[in-house]
Order: C-alpha cells, then structure tokens, then sequence
C-alpha cells in the first residue's frame, strides 16, 4: 500500500482557473503526461482553429424564370393572340374563338362590373311576408294546386283548407306578383309530406326558414329547386359556404353545364350570380379556389374549340332581365365569361395566356 507522501508525488495539483472557479478537468500539463501526447493535441487545437476561419464561397443558385404575371395590373402586358410560326416550314395559328376571346374581354369585364353594380343597388332583398302578402301567396300556391292532379287526396285537402281561410283579392291575379314554379312545387311536396291540418300549419311551413344543405347531394338540390335571385346571398349562401359551391362547379357541375344536361341552364344561372356576390378582395386560399374553377373553364373552352362545337351563349337570371339588364353585345359563354373574371379581376392572368398553353 502506497504511503500518503508517494501519493503527492505521483499527481500534481491544477491551479483553480480565475475565469471558471475550477480546476481543469484534465491536468495537460502534468508532468507525468506523455509530451508526445500534448504535442498531438496541441496540433488537433490549431487545425480546429484554422477550419474555423476558413470562409466558404456561397454558391450561386440559378433563379427560376417567372412568366406568368398573375398579380399585375398592368394591362400592356397582357398577351395577344396573333398568328405565329411553329416550325420553319410550317405555320400556325391561333383559333378564331381564342382570338375573339382576347378582343372582347375587356368588354366582357365592363358588362360584369356594370350588372355587379346594378344588383347590389337595385336588386330586390325579401324581408318577409306581411298579412297581405302572405294571404296572396296563399292564394297563388292554391292556383297552383289546382293545376295539379285532383285526384291526390292530400292535395285536394290542402285546397280546401287554403280556400275556407284566405280570401281571393284582385292582387292574387297579378302577374308581378306571380309565383314561382320551382318554389311551388317544392312547397306542395313540404306540404304532402306533412299531416296538415289547418291554416295556421300551412303558414308555419311556408314562413319555416330552411336549414342549409350539407353535403353535395343537398346543395344540388337546393340548386336545381330555387330560382337564383339576390335573396338567397342574404338568407342562405354566405361568405363562407360560397366558397363550397365554387368547389362544387369546379369539381363537376361545370362539366354538366358543358354537356347540357337536364339542369344545365338553372347551374349557368346560379354561377354567374355567385360570381356577381364574390367579393373582390379574398384570400390566398380562396384565390386558389377561383384558380382551379378558372383552369376548369379554360379547359373547356379548349375543349369547345377542338371539338367545334357550337359556343352556347350566356344566359341570364329573370332577375337581371326584371332590372333591364341586356346580354353582353359581345356575345360570350359562361365559362369564357368566369375566366375573364378570374383572370382579370382577381390577378389570374396567366390563364389566358394562350401562347404558353397552345403553343
């Protein structure tokens, strides 16, 4: 066993260093540390030090070239569709339709900014039914009954009790107070459904304020069951659920307009007045949303010239036609109407720029 005074001598005691108030952990400098060791660690030091300061050259990194200018306003830059060469021996052209498109729609813009104006202004805005009101819509949906099958037992009894409680007056046969089919029907099939038993419950469901459909199947069929009028961006589309129908377009319903299917011309109709309530300052994920419904257009147009088919023209609301409202001169499509729109009000310009998608 080792005696106390060997002990001292085989270690050397660290000094306290003054910056840390301790002792290294590791006496380098002990006498008993090999030198060829400190030496090594020495050189380790300096090579650490020397790859520290080195500097390194940032590397260049190539910029991607933008070409589409979806967020300026300058209207110079806009492409023109001209004829251009395709080839050294061959030349092309760009379709009649698409060089019609870029001539007019800047007229097209100034007939959708004119009409937008004129239905936030003037369009009509229900409130609600009045006693009188209420009693000539009574009135009007008991016509409509009896235009229908008598033979129906509920609806013979719901003539019945309309007749015994309202009163016919000269304003139930006036023709601008003429009732809407499509609510018509819809009401008589609410009423059918129902053990109805007197007025007042006839009154309850025609005054009931509908829930707002979920899902696809419930918006379409709120679609294709009501006539699209300002009302409706006030009672039941808002500025959030708008944004579902504008999926429900890009995603299918503007392709059943395309083909012209069974409720073709009541879906044309109820875009071109969601377009007229879309504000104009959204977001970036709600300007994504009008981009997709703008590349499905395009896709169409492209569609309609390729297969040259007839352009079906624009159709109008009866909502715009009662506020004076005339097609554009400039005769134009849904789809090549929303795409102007989306291209030039809301900054999505490359999407009508041909010369990148044709050529």
């Amino acid at each position: 066993m080792a005696k106390k005074g060997q002990n001292e001598n085989l270690t050397e005691r660290q000094a306290v260093n003054p910056l840390f108030g301790q002792a290294p952990a590791f006496a380098v400098q002990n006498s008993l540390v090999d030198p060829a060791v400190v030496r090594y660690l020495q050189d380790v030091r300096k090579e650490a030090l020397r790859t520290t300061v080195v500097s390194i050259k940032p590397q260049k990194r190539a910029r991607p070239v933008v070409t589409a200018s979806m967020y300026d306003d300058d209207d110079d830059e806009l492409p023109t569709l001209t004829a251009r060469k395709k080839g050294r021996n061959s030349a092309y052209e760009f379709p009649d339709q698409l060089i019609y498109f870029d001539r007019n729609m800047n007229d097209w813009i100034k007939w959708f900014e004119c009409t937008k104006n004129i239905v936030q202004e003037k369009a009509y805005e229900f409130t609600g039914y009045d006693d009188n009101t209420l009693n000539i819509l009574l009135c009007q949906l008991k016509q409509y009954m009896e235009t229908k099958s008598k033979d129906e037992d509920k609806l013979s009894s719901l003539i019945g009790i309309i007749s015994d409680e309202c009163i016919e007056t000269t304003d139930s046969s006036d023709h601008s107070l003429e009732i809407d089919e499509t609510w018509a029907e819809t009401m008589c099939e609410k009423l059918q459904s129902r053990a109805i038993k007197n007025i007042s419950e006839i009154k309850d469901c025609v005054l009931e304020t509908p829930m707002e459909p979920y899902g696809f199947k419930a918006w379409y069929k709120y679609l294709i069951s009501n006539v699209p009028v300002h009302t409706c961006f006030v009672t039941m589309i808002n500025d959030r659920n708008v944004w579902i129908l504008i999926q429900y377009f890009q995603q299918g319903l503007l392709e059943e307009i395309y083909k012209r299917g069974k409720n073709a011309s009541v879906l044309e109709e109820w875009l071109l007045e969601i377009m007229i309530h879309l504000p104009v300052n959204i977001t970036a994920e709600y300007t994504s949303t009008l981009r997709d419904l703008g590349k499905k257009c395009q896709v169409l147009i492209k569609r309609q010239i390729e297969s040259s088919s007839a352009k079906t023209l624009l159709r109008l609301p009866k909502e715009l036609e009662e506020l004076d409202i005339k097609a554009p001169q400039q005769n134009v499509s849904i789809f090549e109407l929303v795409l102007s729109i989306i291209a030039k009000i809301y900054g999505q310009r490359d999407l009508i720029d041909w010369k990148s998608t044709l050529i």
